[in-house]
């Protein structure tokens, strides 16, 4: 027996670590678990993708997130989520928005292997997703991926839920649509602490003028000419009235409400009276007539990107706002069947020259004597009065009910105005035709405020 030496060593063992082409760095992957190389054409791709994400993203986020119901202003069922707020406020959530959605691409794109392993461990029927490692480290996949969530995540439903409940979470975080409701509100509410003093006031002058009885309540001139301005906006005593609040009243509301009071028919008072809302249409007309004239002339406010923008919906709702003023007019000229007892008059003779018509030939079938007669056309006549006043009342009310409506959207669209631009004041300029009255209505909802830096956007 020869000494003979058998080699035992694994033939697929390498006999020395000094291997050096087992640690080429081309053959090692730079993300862990991934299997996914840095290579500059997936980088340039993955890039590109992030850009189609995010103009898929601005696309999709100036679409309303839901349906806006028949009680809703016009500027929310007509006007993009961009266009109800600053420009400040709807860039930042824009960026929430563009930033959620860019890093779930980049999730996707980088770490796709590892969800969707997760995802197809999850023991849930149609959860199996199965992408082969060539897919995922080749530079078609972040186009692919960014081409699916622009252009197929509308149309896939799970997707598309989900979307859209972020965009709505999205769009409330930049106060979308109750920022602007809450504004319109405020609005509204500070035209009526402005006008409702006034109109209580002409309206108790005029009771107490009609009683008589204006002369024993009437104040001192000195009196009446230091308090007549703090009792109009509801502040107390003038002395005690700031210098800034006693300018903004208008000087001609007063007289622009008496004259409104004058008008008013009997009926019409009656009517208003008995459903509480006498002194409400008086404020609301005098409010509606404010916005309409800014409406109709705004001057130099807002800015003009703005006013083209919402030019065609202000135009459509001034018209509305006009139309039912001029029905309110109208109405104003008509006069109850109640206020003229001519056609009751009538009655009697009308029942005469039937007698005269008749002779002296009495019939079985003529048993009616003429009071009877005349009971019965003035029962008719009072029917038909009746049915004309109820016509009437139906009128006021559909005016009334159009007056408050138009009085909702024109104050939403001065809403927008006030949130996209500022109202300044110009020495000499055209910004001075608003209604005063009107002017610290928009002052007290958009108040000046100072520009944030770019670093730190905050959401008004």
């Amino acid at each position: 027996m020869g000494d003979a030496s058998v080699n035992v060593w694994p033939a697929d063992v390498p006999t020395s670590l000094w291997s050096y082409h087992l640690l080429k760095p081309e053959q090692r992957d730079l993300l862990p678990f991934m299997g996914v190389r840095l290579e500059w054409d997936f980088v340039f791709a993955f890039m590109f993708g992030a850009a189609l994400v995010a103009v898929f993203a601005w696309q999709r986020f100036r679409q309303p997130t839901s349906r806006p119901d028949e009680f809703d202003y016009e500027v929310l069922k007509r006007l993009a989520p961009t266009q109800l707020r600053g420009v400040d406020a709807m860039r930042q959530a824009y960026f929430y928005y563009a930033g959620i959605l860019v890093a779930i691409y980049t999730a996707l794109t980088f770490f796709g292997g590892l969800i969707f392993k997760a995802v197809s461990s999850i023991p849930m029927a149609g959860l199996e997703v199965d992408i082969g490692r060539d897919t995922l480290t080749s530079p078609t996949w972040p186009l692919t991926l960014a081409i699916g969530m622009a252009g197929f995540a509308p149309l896939l439903k799970p997707v598309e839920i989900v979307e859209t409940w972020l965009r709505r979470q999205v769009h409330g975080w930049a106060g979308v649509p109750m920022q602007l409701k809450e504004r319109t509100r405020r609005l509204l509410l500070t035209l009526d602490q402005h006008t409702r003093p006034i109109v209580e006031k002409q309206i108790k002058e005029l009771e107490d003028k009609s009683q008589g009885k204006l002369a024993q309540a009437k104040p001192s001139p000195a009196e009446s000419s230091s308090s007549s301005l703090a009792e109009e906006i509801g502040v107390g005593d003038a002395t005690t009235a700031p210098a800034e609040k006693k300018n903004e009243v208008d000087p001609a509301l007063p007289q622009s409400i008496a004259s409104k009071l004058a008008v008013v028919k009997p009926w019409m008072k009656v009517f208003l009276k008995r459903s509480g809302n006498f002194a409400a249409l008086i404020r609301k007309w005098t409010e509606l007539e404010i916005m309409t004239e800014a409406m109709r002339d705004p001057g130099s406010w807002p800015d003009t990107l703005i006013l083209n923008e919402l030019q065609p919906l202000a135009r459509e709702q001034r018209l509305a706002a006009e139309d039912a003023l001029l029905a309110l007019d109208d109405l104003m000229d008509s006069n109850a069947p109640e206020d003229s007892k001519e056609d009751l008059q009538d009655a009697v003779p009308q029942a005469e020259a039937d007698d005269q018509k008749t002779g002296d030939q009495d019939t079985e079938n003529q048993k009616e004597t003429k009071e009877q007669r005349v009971r019965k056309e003035r029962e008719a006549i009072r029917e038909a009065q009746a049915r004309r006043r109820r016509q009437l009342e139906m009128m006021l009310n559909d005016t009334v009910a159009k007056i408050d409506k138009s009085r909702l959207e024109l104050a939403a669209i001065l809403a927008v105005y006030a949130e996209r631009s500022w109202y300044e004041e110009k020495a000499g300029g055209v910004a001075g035709v608003l209604n005063r009255t009107l002017k610290a209505a928009i002052k007290e909802v958009a108040p000046r405020q100072a520009v944030t830096s770019i670093l730190c956007w905050s959401i008004q």
